[in-house]
């Protein structure tokens, strides 16, 4: 993860605002707000400072600084009185957004203003005021390391937009900060001169509370750790000047850096670094302080050296943009961004951002041939998105962005906390438009989103305005224990659109309860463990804590729902229940755990020896696609390990029943990354057989002759209700790319959704001769290279119509999309099948089975041959129905009885009586079955059919699930 350092630096150094000479009104800054062009293009921020109670402020200190990328240019300021006027090189720095500070002489008031970038427009324009307040809140950092304090220690507390507080820690290991009271910590970084460091962010796991009073820093012992960056033939890169980000695992909890963070190569291309912290696991990586340079690839470890990779930045070609505001003449200072996902870093974006001149001019340096989606924004107008190839060095062409600005639609955000909606102040409100589109890269079509993400606090009513145009916006919060988003649909009006946004629970609830042993168990009380996590998505926390011999316990949350797991000490007993209503005491009945036995076979089916397996005990919530969670509903409880033994056989010992477990193993190929085997979900008393896992490589089968893939299409047309379409050319490129985008990317043509491609590409000398013969059979030629032929066909195997087309002609594209429209079956109405089905059901006596299904969804496919295949036995007992909610008629609305509003994936089914009254669905214990497979499948599938077969006798289902593949 890439984390940017906020670089501060001193606007004001020891400057008075003194009551002399005359005054600057922020609240009407002169018009020369804006000068220069381009890279020299400078705005002015004027403002005033007031006491308290509304007076001029007198004799105050001022300063700040630039959040920026790379190395940073110190900004100057005119004070007069209680104003203050700063002129901005914008365009000379990689910069994203500002602050301000200013206190009184004797440091008993402070004032701060944030700025981001697409703010500062209009902070130019209508000038910034700030008012003094005196701190309130006491905030206490205690350091320790072994069980011991650390007097002396250097503290930084940072408040976000780079705002950094230090003190050192007193003789009893405590720093103090006064802060102000809506200001709460983002990160604590802690280091002593005799080499240890600690600290974490609070956005990051283990959960903390940032407006607790006292905070706990524990110190690790640091160790040298040599670093060395080299090119791309190995060779030493000197002189590169780099920030050592460092991060605590498994979290990724970065600790922030300090002074010694700020390295620079030597002529070796290496630092000695002395204050790497001595963990068991670490995520670090050199954030590049240059342009010229970057990082390709991974660390890598070689005889206990860090080596990184770098490789020259690419060349980059410079452009010239414009900006064009409709309905206004003040086409100037607007905030431009282009960003592009073909970024010179593999998984890194190239994020380009200026400001337009007194022109509406703003030049840009664009990687060649990268696609980039480019806005504009700012806190009142509002850019259109595009997207757009700047620069193609093949063809020397120069594509300059023209972004339009218009006046946007005002949304207003009303934030509340709490039984009695109290406004929530200084809330950072963040708003996202989404723009889709696709690129070239490698030769192949690739797809992304982009567009702005932006924030807006919340003023002391709890209320954010913004701007946008109409469409789709989204919206979300994300604090550091509360996260909650939505999406809205602007429309065109003269009023405001209305977001409203409400923590439900702002202050920590007690809640009671006990543990009891059921009779079956032959265990203690004494010493178990109770371990609590939130799943309602909302809300952050994680808490563990051990009862004594009575089993009562008690906890605070916030969380409207969540995951509690308790098991005794020694494990022989456990109990996970989720808990949504806190008024009354809980009591928990702990249950006999259980064992698990299984298998695993590497290649040629050998057994896989002292290789290790683990069960990851998990609480699942669910998801409300309705607030579009930020925080998982998954609470991982905890992890359950055990090895091979030499003939590849394993337990797990004490697992817990009626909870979801999943069941990981190592890769078998010596890499790091990890195998999926099952999902378990074990009931008491049940028994199971050897869960047998093959992890060898499959062996590569041929592909089947063309006559028997083209009966087993026709046979998928004919249970889906799709139409075929075979499509014959000489595989070459031309030919290739254009049946990709014109007769099978449903992005381009969502017509060819309604049909089943099968595509034979080759000359008669590349292909077997069966299928030359089946061709020729069929009358199906060949075309030579740069053509293509499509051949509409029917289910059953009737050919429709046929297409022959010169790739390379004019209009080729328009013939396949209108060759295609012609032949599309007819649109089927999903009501109607749903009547139909019912009645059916109704005179034979029988049960519905509907499910959801669609055309690019392989279990639905596997599903559909299934259920035909054992249809004489299923049609004793259930009328099948299948419903298609992207190609259907109403197919939307009819598959919403299915789901009743859930998200759950397809295929999706339900049983219904002929009453329309649903009986159960295929939501099991561990999620949707889908194309039920598996133990934990089947098993759910056989309760379905128990729960509403009539005529099938047991030997009948026992036939049906045992059909069913793994």
């Amino acid at each position: 993860m890439l984390i940017r350092r906020l670089v501060a630096i001193v606007v004001v150094a020891g400057v008075y605002l003194s009551g002399t000479g005359s005054v600057l009104h922020a609240e009407t800054p002169a018009k020369d707000w804006i000068r220069g062009t381009l890279d020299q293009l400078q705005v002015c921020l004027r403002g005033e400072v007031f006491l308290p109670d509304g007076q001029p402020a007198q004799d105050m200190v001022l300063g700040g600084g630039i959040n920026s990328v790379l190395a940073s240019q110190s900004l100057n300021a005119v004070v007069d009185g209680n104003c203050f006027e700063m002129w901005i090189p914008v365009n000379q720095q990689r910069w994203h957004s500002m602050w301000l500070r200013v206190a009184s002489k004797d440091g008993a008031l402070v004032g701060y203003q944030r700025v981001r970038m697409h703010q500062i427009r209009q902070a130019a324009i209508d000038g910034i005021k700030m008012t003094l307040q005196r701190p309130t809140r006491e905030l206490k950092v205690r350091v320790t390391h072994q069980g011991q304090v650390i007097p002396a220690a250097a503290v930084k507390v940072d408040l976000g937009f780079g705002i950094e507080l230090h003190e050192r820690t007193g003789a009893d290991g405590i720093a103090v900060f006064r802060l102000l009271s809506t200001q709460k910590p983002y990160r604590m970084t802690v280091w002593t001169d005799d080499y240890r460091v600690g600290g974490f962010s609070f956005n990051r796991k283990p959960t903390r509370d940032p407006s607790a009073d006292q905070h706990d820093v524990e110190l690790s012992q640091c160790r040298d750790q040599t670093l060395r960056l080299v090119d791309q033939d190995g060779a030493p890169v000197p002189d590169i000047p780099f920030v050592l980000q460092m991060a605590k695992m498994p979290y990724n909890n970065y600790i922030g850096t300090n002074e010694n963070s700020q390295l620079t190569t030597d002529k070796n291309g290496e630092v000695h670094y002395q204050w790497f912290p001595d963990w068991d696991r670490h995520h670090f990586y050199p954030e590049l302080q240059t342009s010229n340079w970057v990082r390709d690839g991974e660390v890598e470890m070689v005889g206990g050296v860090a080596v990184w990779k770098l490789r020259k930045g690419t060349v980059r070609k410079r452009i010239i943009g414009r900006t064009v505001l409709q309905g206004s003449s003040e086409n100037k200072g607007f905030f431009v961004t282009l960003r592009s996902f073909q970024g010179e870093q593999e998984n890194h974006s190239d994020l380009l951002t200026v400001f337009a001149d007194t022109k509406g001019e703003f030049a840009l340096d664009v990687l060649p041939n990268a696609t980039y989606c480019a806005w504009t924004l700012d806190s009142q107008w509002v850019g259109e998105l595009s997207h757009l190839i700047p620069y193609q060095s093949e063809s020397d062409q120069v594509t300059a962005p023209k972004l339009v600005v218009k006046r946007g639609q005002m949304v207003k955000v009303i934030a509340r906390s709490g039984e009695t909606e109290r406004p929530y102040a200084d809330l950072a409100i963040g708003f996202q438009r989404e723009h889709r589109y696709t690129w070239q890269e490698d030769g192949e079509e690739r797809s992304g989103v982009g567009g702005p993400q932006w924030f807006e606090p919340t003023n002391a009513e709890g209320v954010a305005t913004t701007f946008t145009l109409p469409g789709v916006l989204r919206t979300r919060v994300s604090t550091p224990l509360w996260r909650t988003a939505t999406e809205v649909e602007v429309a065109e009006s003269t009023d405001p659109t209305v977001i409203r946004l409400h923590r439900e629970v702002d202050k920590k609830r007690t809640v009671t309860g006990k543990l009891v042993l059921s009779e079956a168990v032959r265990s203690s009380l004494e010493g178990a463990e109770i371990k609590i996590g939130s799943i309602d998505g909302e809300n952050a926390d994680e808490q563990a804590f051990v009862v004594n011999q009575d089993g009562a316990f008690s906890f605070e949350t916030r969380s409207t729902k969540i995951g509690i797991f308790a098991s005794t000490r020694d494990g022989k007993a456990a109990v996970a229940e989720v808990i949504e209503k806190f008024d009354s005491p809980i009591e928990l009945r702990l249950q006999p755990t259980v064992d698990y036995h299984g298998q695993l076979l590497g290649d040629a089916d050998q057994p896989l020896a002292w290789h290790k397996v683990w069960a990851s005990v998990q609480i699942v919530g669910e998801v409300d696609f309705t607030r579009r969670n930020f925080f998982s509903t998954r609470f991982y409880v905890k992890q359950i390990e055990t090895m091979t033994d030499s003939f590849g056989n394993y337990t797990l010992a004490n697992l817990p029943s009626e909870v979801t477990i999943g069941l990981r193993t190592d890769a078998i190929d010596g890499s790091a990354a990890t195998r999926y085997l099952d999902d378990l979900y074990l009931e008491r008393g049940e028994t199971r057989p050897l869960a047998v896992s093959h992890l060898g490589k499959k062996s590569g089968s041929a592909k089947a002759p063309l006559g028997r893939r083209y009966a087993a299409t026709l046979r998928d047309c004919s249970l889906m209700g799709f139409r075929m379409m075979l499509i014959t050319s000489a595989g070459d490129k031309p030919s290739t790319e254009f049946i990709g985008k014109n007769l099978m990317n449903y992005r381009n043509n969502q017509d060819v959704t309604s049909f089943m491609q099968l595509v034979v590409e080759g000359s008669p000398h590349d292909l077997p001769p069966s299928d030359i013969v089946f061709l020729k059979e069929q009358d199906f030629p060949l075309p030579d290279a740069g053509s293509v032929m499509a051949f509409a066909i029917d289910s059953r195997g009737n050919e429709l119509g046929r297409l022959a087309l010169d790739v390379a002609e004019d209009g080729a594209a328009e013939k396949a999309a209108d060759f295609v429209h012609r032949h599309l079956p007819d649109q089927v109405d999903a009501e109607t099948k749903w009547d139909e089905a019912f009645d059916e059901a109704k005179t034979s006596r029988r049960k519905v089975w509907a499910r959801i299904s669609q055309r690019y969804c392989g279990p639905c496919f596997r599903m559909a041959r299934w259920l035909d295949d054992n249809q004489d036995l299923l049609a004793k007992d259930y009328v099948m129905l299948k419903i298609d909610n992207v190609r259907d008629k109403n197919g939307v609305s009819v598959a919403d009885r299915l789901t009743r509003g859930g998200q759950h994936g397809v295929p999706f089914h339900a049983i219904f009586d002929v009453d329309q009254d649903l009986l159960v669905d295929s939501e099991g214990p561990l999620g949707n079955i889908g194309h039920p497979s598996g133990f934990e499948g089947k098993k759910y599938l056989r309760t379905m059919l128990m729960q509403t077969r009539q005529r099938l006798a047991d030997a009948e289902v026992d036939i049906i699930v045992a059909s069913l593949s793994d």
